[in-house]
């Protein structure tokens, strides 16, 4: 390779030992030494770690921008003919290994072209799944130079000075670029990991001499895996055989025998690769995804609908005959798609369905998704873009392209290219064409946006799994003929069944040629120094997941037989009468594709094998070209945005009840985002809580303290998280600029004064961050925000389902949290320490002991035995564990133990599903297992026993960890007795870093009691005792306390009598009470719970329960029960079907009862501020509580004083051209800054409004004054 091509990159500061490792991809593939001069790490310390601050790792070659692909899709069925001619091997051997030869030399090999288009391909591989980039060199300090030297090798992390990755022969691979790319960035192999020896066994006797150091492990003071579970996936893993002795005989084996064949795949990025580079370089989100949607949710991912068309383009669920694309042979009766139905109706009506706004970065973009068309023959499926006509308007139509139906009713892969450079939308047009012979319609699902180019061709095969049980050696599939963009002919061979078998077994080889076609007159010949691209796609519906796997190679001057290879076909090939052309020599792999990899992932979806190919010069390459970073939502000022921890106050004008309530909120942050909170100690930006009149905030930090206010009925969780995500630097969803798309304002119906509160801001002034518009947002107002008349709303959907979501207060919704952690760069969350729902076969790191005398099993879902993960969503489909009680002695049992985890508190609660399906006997047992003080974690402690009872149901547990150095937590099945005939089956868990709840209640077949109980009537929980031991317990009412809310299910919590009652201290103030119905989600993070809370006081329902004091005795608990006090609408009913409430048919409840005592004096002196930045300081409020007040900045607000800047009755007078607040003129009133205040005095209502009459005409005179001078 040339050595000038160089990546010079801009990285954290670095210690200087340096480090080199081997990629020990291939069998004795890259077999360079590790060096270690010092102290590293895989990821490397914070010390050593690259910044790649999402913009440049960078490239020292002068490269031209890419040619755009003009041609779009081929969609063809293999077809076999008479071989041709032979196909010839880029690798004779049939493996991509490197020599030994010359071994360690530093002088430089000729020059590889191949690698040079290699290193772009992994470059955009890092730009689609990361926010890392790169550019070429312009002489920076630190960079990477891309050199062909003797192996596969990079230094581990920033060198400081600049640094070699060498790709010698056979690294010419975009994987095992991508593969040293991560040495580089700080990454070590998967198989160094601390704790690899619970996942593999390292056989040293069987390595070459002198390189067994390749196989050290290292301790976790010096490495670490990111908060993730060993990976024998991961591109960074060695295969069985790397440096061995005897071809026969591995060097590394798996304890999970399914693994042995995973192990050292270079195919692509795995999934963990993937989460732990985005958690190292803190990104938010990829560079070249402009969207994506498998239409799974009812929002559909912001997409449209235009109210004038003809027909509407229809959410479906999979049905037998109108399969979803998304879960495919993975659920069944699961998944949707979008629908479009040419059955009725008249010809040449259609729908349009439009994407949100898209805000590209580059000048190109590639449209990918599946669709099927089962209708006429004379429908079609349009593509348009929709664009900025220059005004800031999305209205210039441009059509793209056009789909025709055929008879093929499967579904079809299509990309479309796309020219884009101004903010724009896409659109998909249905068009009917003969109703009156249509049996169906028009689907479409999986849709991506990239900002990459298309492929030059795609080739599907049909049936490939019946085609590889059929084929033999010599069979061979010829693709159709496909042009490139420069118009050279050419094609892919495809072996179903090479020659090529491993340990692994059979392999499926792909082969490139050129062929004769109708430019060749014309073209340049031999068509040397062009690359072809295979690629054999993963269709797995997230394009940052798939693991597509390719091979290149780049074309010359060799000669077989005589012939130059890649000379004209017409002179050097065979005719083929399939194609009436003549195909030249072909040229590949034939192990290109393992047998074992196509039915494992989802490269075989709908028994598809979905083929992609480019050929082009490699004169157009990719640049580092993302303009800026990701679009921020909300507030542009990267000033305003907070350094974390953000210090409070809670000042002592606040409710009990709202001091606790914000510390709960607070929780919640540090559980889905990075956001953290400290106790003020004089820093000069804050947040101080404070009761004033309503709920509201100042949006983003002004670098100076500010005030958020939590006024009366504002303390809840939901409430508050609200008011701190206007803080972060959030606006409300409704004043996006796109949101006339998604919702409808009734401008006739808003208290006059408050239109305001209803104004959008243009795409200049918030943004969205690349998310779709969100209904479910906390920041979203309710239907009936400011109305005039209480039963008509003032906010309407588009979509009508949402009518009834929209200004939800449970909790975040999903793209509230997506948002957040985009905002603030967050790859990580404080507080989850682990979340398994054994979905994958790596059971997310768990391992069990050799030494048991049983095993714990993933288990598939079965009718009998169903998932806890998919309940209620998928049928037979979803994993757990299972350890078997139905064989062996009693005693029998079986440990299965998570990964080494690495607390930062000193308390953590586990949660998870088991069901116990044996005799009453058996048991579960929770252990951890912690730091023996000596690093090695073998000290073992019992914390919790679960004993069967006859109850076969799924339920839910809580089990409270006190660990403050490294563990692992683990669960133990023992089989009770002889006769026990079942089951342990464990699912969904959870590990965090907060308290447990004191109190769980599950209540099962919830729906029964909505069918059946009177409104009015309660269910009761049994009675709870807290740490303090206080006794108390739930009431819940599933039709509603009043009769005023029926569809409401209402909660109560009351005292009850207890043995401790005697030595408490009565009446029982300042504990708060918190009830929380769980949302059963098997993601933590994406969980939309319902909380509320409220504390006790002086009222003497808190005594001492007793017939006295009004309890009433219950026969059921032996005690007295205090009266009810709650919610009467705590959740309605269609809150509990809309999410996962009633998961199995059982309504989960928490509860807790803590002593608030010591919050009732938090108040802190505040240091003088020093002066800070002269932003304008207004307020956001949240809607039902107080008028809100315009955001601190304006976008493109012609009159200054429109809309009124001014709060609390405040007069906006537009003075030298900026906004002046008036209050009104009276007693009772006074000027700070933008509020008009009230005092305090004693003066009467009438004289009041009699100086405010005074104030009013005086100003109205100023103001009339001022109008007339303007004129």
């Amino acid at each position: 390779m040339s050595p000038n091509l160089q990546a010079a990159a801009s990285w954290r500061s670095a210690a200087t030992n340096s480090v080199t490792v081997s990629s020990g991809l291939g069998r004795n593939l890259c077999r360079s030494a590790i060096t270690l001069a010092g102290r590293s790490a895989s990821s490397v310390p914070p010390q050593r770690q690259p910044t790649i601050k999402r913009h440049f790792l960078k490239l020292n070659m002068m490269v031209r921008k890419v040619l755009l692909l003009l041609g779009l899709v081929a969609l063809a069925t293999s077809h076999a003919i008479p071989p041709l001619p032979k196909a010839y091997e880029v690798y004779e051997n049939g493996e991509d290994e490197n020599p030994f030869s010359n071994l360690g030399s530093n002088a430089m090999l000729f020059e590889d072209l191949n690698a040079k288009g290699c290193v772009h391909q992994a470059f955009e591989m890092y730009r689609l799944k990361s926010c890392i980039d790169f550019k070429p060199y312009e002489g920076e300090k630190t960079f990477i130079k891309f050199e062909k030297r003797d192996g596969c090798f990079s230094s581990v992390g920033d060198q400081q000075t600049g640094q070699i990755l060498s790709l010698g022969p056979g690294c010419d691979h975009k994987a095992v670029i991508e593969h040293e790319l991560l040495h580089a960035v700080g990454f070590y192999h998967e198989q160094s990991r601390t704790d690899r020896d619970d996942y593999v066994d390292i056989w040293l006797d069987q390595v070459l001499p002198g390189l067994g150091h390749n196989f050290n492990k290292y301790n976790d003071d010096f490495i670490t895996d990111q908060n993730t579970p060993y990976d024998y996936e991961s591109i960074m893993h060695y295969r069985p055989f790397s440096f061995n002795k005897n071809d026969s005989i591995p060097t590394i084996t798996t304890k999970i025998p399914e693994f042995y064949n995973i192990i050292g795949q270079y195919l692509d990025f795995s999934e963990m690769d993937i989460l732990r580079l985005n958690r190292m370089y803190n990104c938010s989100g990829p560079l070249t995804l402009l969207d994506q949607c498998t239409f799974e949710t009812a929002s559909i991912c912001g997409m449209i609908q235009t109210s004038i068309d003809d027909a509407d383009w229809v959410h479906r669920k999979s049905s037998v005959g109108s399969e979803d694309h998304t879960l495919l042979g993975r659920c069944k009766d699961a998944g949707f798609f979008m629908h479009f139905s040419t059955m009725s109706g008249k010809p040449s009506e259609s729908a349009l369905l439009e994407s949100r706004t898209l805000y590209p970065k580059r000048k190109l973009q590639c449209l990918q998704f599946f669709y099927k068309m089962t209708g006429s023959r004379k429908d079609k499926l349009v593509i348009w873009v929709k664009m900025d006509d220059g005004t800031g308007t999305v209205r210039r139509m441009k059509k793209i392209h056009t789909f025709s139906a055929d008879s093929d009713h499967t579904w079809k892969i299509a990309h479309v290219p796309m020219e884009v450079g101004v903010k724009f939308r896409y659109a998909f047009q249905a068009v009917r064409g003969d109703p009156s012979a249509s049996t169906g319609g028009i689907y479409i699902d999986d849709v991506s946006l990239t900002e990459t180019r298309c492929p030059n061709a795609v080739w599907r095969i049909q049936n490939f799994s019946k085609i590889m049980e059929m084929a033999t050696n010599e069979t061979v599939l010829y693709s159709p003929r496909f042009y490139s963009p420069e118009g050279y002919g050419y094609g892919v061979r495809v072996l179903p069944l090479s020659t090529y078998t491993d340990y692994t077994g059979n392999y499926t080889g792909l082969y490139f040629h050129l062929a004769s076609g109708e430019n060749d007159a014309v073209l340049q010949w031999p068509a040397i120094n062009r690359q072809a691209t295979l690629v054999v796609m993963d269709q797995d519906p997230d394009i940052k997941l798939r693991m597509s796997t390719a091979r290149s190679l780049t074309t010359d001057m060799r000669k077989l037989d005589g012939k130059l290879l890649w000379d004209n076909p017409s002179k050097v090939g065979t005719y083929d009468p399939s194609c009436q052309c003549y195909r030249g020599m072909s040229w590949g792999w034939r192990n290109f594709v393992k047998h074992f990899d196509l039915r494992r992932r989802n490269y075989l979806k709908n028994d598809d094998l979905i083929i992609f190919i480019n050929f082009e010069g490699l004169e157009y390459l990719f640049e580092g070209d993302i303009v800026g970073k990701p679009s921020r939502n909300a507030i542009l000022d990267e000033t305003r945005r907070w350094k974390f921890p953000i210090a409070y106050i809670l000042n002592d004008s606040l409710e009990l009840n709202a001091k606790g309530v914000i510390l709960q909120a607070f929780e919640e942050y540090r559980l889905r985002s990075c956001v953290d909170f400290k106790p003020y100690e004089g820093e000069s930006s804050y947040i101080s809580f404070t009761k004033q009149s309503g709920c509201w905030s100042y949006v983003g930090d002004d670098g100076k303290g500010q005030d958020v206010s939590i006024g009366a009925g504002c303390d809840t969780k939901a409430v508050v998280e609200h008011e701190l995500l206007h803080a972060l630097g959030f606006y409300h969803e409704q004043s996006r600029s796109d949101r006339d798309d998604y919702v409808k304002i009734w401008w006739d119906q808003i208290e006059e004064g408050k239109e305001h509160n209803f104004n959008k801001y243009e795409d200049d002034f918030i943004t969205d961050l690349n998310t779709p518009y969100d209904y479910e947002s906390i920041m979203h107002y309710r239907p009936l925000s400011f109305n005039k008349n209480e039963s008509i709303p003032t906010i309407t959907t588009t979509i009508p389902y949402f009518n009834e979501i929209i200004g939800q207060r449970l909790d975040f919704s999903a793209v509230d949290i997506v948002r957040l952690n985009r905002m603030y760069d967050c790859a990580n969350t404080h507080t989850l320490l682990d979340q398994c729902s054994f979905e994958l076969i790596n059971i997310c790191g768990m391992i069990q002991n050799d030494g048991d005398n049983s095993d714990w099993v993933q288990t598939l879902s079965t009718p009998t035995d169903t998932d806890q993960t998919l309940a209620g969503r998928c049928r037979d489909s979803g994993y757990y564990m299972k350890f078997d009680t139905s064989s062996g002695p009693a005693g029998n049992s079986a440990l299965l133990e998570s990964r080494i985890l690495y607390p930062t508190r000193e308390e953590q609660c586990l949660q998870f599903f088991y069901k116990m399906t044996g005799v009453p006997g058996d048991r579960l047992v929770i252990w951890v297992r912690t730091d023996d003080g000596t690093g090695n974690i073998t000290s073992v402690k019992k914390i919790h026993t679960i004993t069967g009872d006859g109850d076969a149901a799924w339920k839910i547990a809580h089990v409270t960890l006190k660990v403050t150095d490294k563990f692992r937590y683990f669960f133990q099945g023992i089989r009770g007795s002889d006769s026990s005939s079942g089951a342990i089956l464990i699912d969904d868990i959870t590990l965090t870093e907060t308290v447990c709840p004191i109190a769980v209640w599950q209540i099962s077949n919830f729906t029964g009691h909505l069918a059946t109980a009177a409104a009015g009537s309660s269910i009761k929980s049994q009675c709870f005792v807290n740490p303090e031991g206080y006794s108390f317990g739930i009431s819940v009412y599933p039709n509603g306390r009043d009769l005023d809310y029926p569809d409401y299910v209402s909660m109560t919590m009351h005292l009850c009598s207890g043995e401790n009652d005697a030595i408490l201290e009565w009446p029982v103030k300042n504990r708060q009470v918190t009830i929380i119905a769980m949302d059963q989600d098997p993601d933590t993070k994406l969980r939309m719970s319902s909380a509320r809370s409220f504390t006790t006081d002086t009222d003497a329902r808190w005594n001492k329960p007793t017939d006295s004091s009004g309890a009433v005795w219950d026969i059921g608990c032996q005690c007295f029960r205090s009266k009810d006090y709650g919610w009467s609408t705590f959740i309605s009913h269609k809150q509990l079907n809309r999410r996962s409430f009633l998961k199995n048919n059982d309504l989960i409840i928490t509860a807790d009862f803590n002593d608030l005592t010591h919050l009732i004096k938090t108040g802190v002196p505040i240091k003088p501020a020093e002066p800070g930045n002269d932003i304008d300081r207004r307020t956001v409020q949240l809607m039902d509580r107080r008028q809100e007040a315009p955001k601190h900045r304006e976008a493109r607000a012609a009159n200054p004083c429109h809309p009124n800047p001014c709060v609390n009755g405040g007069v906006c007078v537009e003075r030298d051209g900026e906004a002046s607040c008036r209050c009104v003129s009276s007693q009772t009133s006074y000027f700070t800054g933008k509020k008009c205040e009230n005092l305090n005095t004693g003066r009467s209502v009438q004289e009041a409004l009699i100086a405010g009459v005074v104030g009013i005409i005086f100003l109205t005179l100023v103001i009339f004054i001022i109008i007339k001078r303007a004129q």
